[in-house]
């Protein structure tokens, strides 16, 4: 009677497992460390299931992984992340969705590099983004969005393209020194600070609506420029101010990482 009842159990066990939806996985994957030097980084999803990554940190490919998750916000991880550098190319049969590939290069992260993490909060250094003036006056750069970007957005749905602009127009471009937004709130436009910063940015200035904004700064205060820092520009073209502070974030914490075995 007892090997029955046993036998039963691990059937049940059995079927429970069999019902359980498989953690979507590469059917293909190489990885190999890059030693070229070289410091050009590449990712690619060409279709079909494929992704790659050329001479990528791991600390990239991570970030990828996990929603770009921003560089600051990946704590407790070890320097060579950082630093060594791979490629990777993988393929998944079935045509699987953007998604679906971003989950598969999270389980290919656990299987190679036996990375495990996990999510908290944490209290961490941030900036305030306010106005500046007592007046409450905006600087030249900080102007209402000159396009209704919900407007072109549901025009080119029906295939009418954007009208032609020397400027962004909804959206923004990102380069060193340099932070072109279109159409944007301020919130939004306060996350787009977040890479230069290396800080969360809150949004406290009141604005309401969409703006925009043409940002110029020193990218390097270790070269001589004739450009401000980021926070003087913010200042003097924006007509706001960001102030340190500390406040709550989300991280993702590196529990373990190893170097892969290679092919």
């Amino acid at each position: 009677m007892r090997h029955a009842a046993i036998a039963v159990v691990l059937l049940a066990l059995a079927a429970h497992a069999a019902a359980q939806p498989a953690t979507p996985a590469f059917d293909v994957a190489s990885v190999k460390a890059n030693h070229s030097g070289l410091p050009t980084v590449n990712f690619g999803m060409p279709g079909g299931g494929r992704f790659t990554a050329t001479n990528a940190p791991l600390r990239e490919i991570i970030r990828v992984a996990f929603d770009n998750v921003p560089d600051f916000l990946i704590v407790d991880a070890p320097e060579w992340i950082r630093v060594e550098r791979f490629d990777i190319s993988a393929r998944a049969e079935g045509g699987p969705d953007r998604d679906q590939l971003f989950t598969m290069i999270r389980t290919l992260l656990a299987d190679r590099f036996k990375l495990a993490t996990h999510r908290e909060t944490r209290e961490l250094p941030q900036y305030t983004l306010m106005r500046a003036k007592p007046d409450g006056a905006l600087g030249p750069r900080l102007r209402p969005a000159a396009a209704d970007c919900a407007a072109i957005m549901a025009a080119a749905q029906k295939g009418t393209p954007p009208p032609r602009s020397d400027r962004i127009l909804c959206g923004s471009r990102n380069r060193p020194g340099l932070i072109a937004v279109g159409g944007m709130t301020m919130d939004q436009i306060a996350r787009g600070l977040w890479p230069q910063l290396g800080r969360v940015v809150i949004d406290r200035t009141g604005l309401q609506g969409s703006y925009d904004v043409d940002l110029e700064f020193a990218p390097d205060l270790s070269t001589p420029s004739d450009l401000p820092s980021i926070f003087t520009a913010v200042q003097e073209q924006l007509g706001l101010k960001l102030e340190s502070t500390r406040g709550p974030a989300d991280v993702l914490v590196i529990d373990h990482v190893e170097r892969p075995r290679e092919d």
